[in-house]
């Protein structure tokens, strides 16, 4: 085993708490995109005799060189004649894809997303204050992200000011788009 597979840790948690160090057969593959898409992360397990037991909803974390750096739910799952379990799992940016009706006046967009978040129990990190106050909107059957995604458009062309929506490690973060450069 080389020191890069030592970096490397995937594990699942099932409904019961039950956590699981599966045996990863060939890559995991992690993808990440810069606007209104989830993390996805994919990877294959062997089913062996210490039971591995999961469902879709279960906890998956991904971590490199012991900090998380995804955490997500198991979508998809699916097996084939050798055992092998198929998983596709998104972090929790794929929950924002749901619809619902909002009606909210004199929010920012950071407001907006904290609203959001502790309506549908979302977990959330860094959000910074867009400062920008949207006067009044009616959402109505929209997917949250598209709510969020307005709001944020509003504010940059009221502000000049550009952020940014993605998961950090399983926290919802809005951040300026100037305090992510290097």
């Amino acid at each position: 085993m080389d020191n890069k597979s030592i970096d490397l840790e995937l594990y699942i948690q099932n409904y019961d708490k039950q956590m699981f160090f599966p045996i990863v057969k060939d890559d995991i593959v992690w993808e990440t995109f810069r606007k209104d898409s989830p993390s996805k992360l994919t990877f294959t397990v062997v089913k062996d005799k210490n039971g591995l037991s999961f469902n879709e909803g279960s906890l998956v974390v991904f971590r490199y060189k012991q900090k998380d750096i995804f955490k997500g739910f198991v979508f998809e799952k699916s097996r084939d004649s050798d055992h092998h379990i198929q998983v596709v799992a998104y972090d929790q940016m794929r929950y924002l894809k749901n619809k619902h009706t909002y009606i909210y006046e004199n929010k920012t967009a950071s407001e907006l997303l904290k609203m959001i978040a502790s309506d549908f129990g979302f977990v959330t990190g860094n959000i910074q204050d867009t400062g920008y106050k949207i006067s009044s909107r009616i959402e109505d059957n929209t997917a949250l992200i598209d709510m969020i995604q307005f709001a944020i458009s509003e504010t940059y062309l009221n502000t000049g000011k550009l952020f940014t929506l993605y998961d950090d490690a399983g926290k919802l973060s809005l951040v300026d788009l100037n305090t992510l450069k290097i």
